[in-house]
């Protein structure tokens, strides 16, 4: 037997249809502070992995190492083969410095991956709020039309 698919219609108040559109909208706010937020976080993780891949190139080398509220102290970095890495927990382990590149390479590669996936969740709910706003628009127009 042969089953015939039929079409549901569907038929949403004004209302409804712009209250969808301003939770699309609300989305893609949403969307796009993640996105900024995982460009910066992914940004500073590629900038900490080039920072220890030149620091392991020069010995003796001086720093400027910031305190807070705008204080820094120089120091001079002797051992530059061993690094202190922030673990989940407050917990703070010894880590050889190549070790810590590829954790935060690894890192930014994981954060990378996220923020293709916030793009296309942006790009779809764009495409949302554009189809919703296209509807909104044509039924105005029909409403004008038929007032004539």
């Amino acid at each position: 037997m042969a089953t015939e698919e039929k079409e549901k219609e569907i038929t949403l108040t004004g209302n409804q249809v712009a209250g969808m559109l301003e939770r699309e909208k609300s989305q893609l706010n949403s969307l796009n502070q993640q996105l900024g937020q995982m460009q910066q976080i992914t940004g500073e993780l590629k900038a900490s992995a080039e920072a220890l891949k030149e620091i392991g190139k020069q010995k003796n080398l001086k720093v400027l190492v910031p305190l807070g509220s705008g204080v820094m102290v120089e120091a001079q970095l002797e051992n530059t083969e061993t690094v202190k890495l922030s673990l989940p927990g407050n917990i703070i382990a010894n880590r050889k410095r190549e070790d810590a590149i590829k954790h935060l390479e690894k890192q930014a590669e994981e954060a990378g991956k996220q923020f293709e996936g916030l793009q296309k969740q942006f790009q779809q709910t764009a495409t949302n709020v554009n189809n919703l706003s296209q509807l909104i628009q044509a039924a105005q127009k029909k409403a004008q039309e038929q007032k004539l």
